[in-house]
């Protein structure tokens, strides 16, 4: 499959400053390093009067019907940096949350041997409250082994329509942000997980749709803005 423009931006720096771009397209099951779960949150829960409602698609956890800060479900929604809580119109490592140099990081670093977003830096957990969280890597494997996907044109937006049963799921191909500028919209979705890349917590692992495929890669955290889709915790 050729690699757009945004995908390549996102592997030439980990290719040439000592950190491996990371892609993995192999059987759904095959499992991306640091799936443990994060732990959740017990303030009020405020997705309802966000708009954002629940999908039972059997699965460990129930999936958001919309992106974060979406108010269609084929909206893009919000872009953040990985382990910031409010989105901003620019992404760069200067204007990142733990630090303004990747190779020396404030939290999420060698030294604190956290991999795992804490609730405190979780966008879907601050936003939404309640066990809203940002999915891990291994919940986004789930999703992807048990959904028939299909890429699909919703309100003139392109995406991938995950169904079990008669449960859809939507991820819409949002692009993401790069500085100030907004690639491969209609083309790719690339979505955040809550972890890290181990061995280099300067990324953190994503996940991407196209042509009903759903696949994972690493982005430098601090200068990408990824859309984040939540998953509540079930009862």
């Amino acid at each position: 499959m050729k690699k757009t423009l945004f995908i390549l931006m996102a592997a030439l720096p980990l290719i040439f400053v000592s950190c491996d771009g990371k892609q993995n397209t192999d059987n759904p099951g095959t499992d991306v390093p640091g799936g443990e779960t994060p732990g959740g949150s017990e303030s009020p829960d405020k997705s309802s009067s966000l708009g954002i409602h629940a999908l039972d698609l059997g699965l460990s956890v129930e999936w958001a019907d919309k992106n974060l800060g979406a108010k269609e479900a084929t909206a893009a929604g919000d872009y953040f940096a990985w382990g910031e809580t409010k989105s901003k119109d620019i992404f760069k490592w200067e204007t990142y949350k733990f630090g303004a140099v990747k190779e020396s990081l404030n939290k999420y670093n060698a030294s604190d041997g956290l991999t795992v977003l804490q609730p405190g830096d979780d966008a879907a957990t601050q936003i939404l409250g309640g066990k809203w969280r940002m999915p891990t890597t291994k919940e986004w494997q789930d999703l992807r082994s048990k959904c028939k996907w299909t890429w699909v044109s919703k309100d003139n937006v392109y995406g991938a329509e995950g169904t079990v049963g008669d449960v859809t799921i939507f991820l819409p191909a949002g692009g993401g942000m790069n500085s100030t500028t907004l690639h491969d919209f209609g083309n790719y979705g690339f979505y955040w997980t809550a972890n890290c890349v181990d061995g280099d917590a300067s990324s953190a692992w994503s996940f991407y749709v196209r042509n009903m495929e759903v696949s994972h890669m690493d982005f430098p955290r601090g200068n990408y803005g990824l859309m984040v889709r939540a998953v509540r915790d079930k009862e």
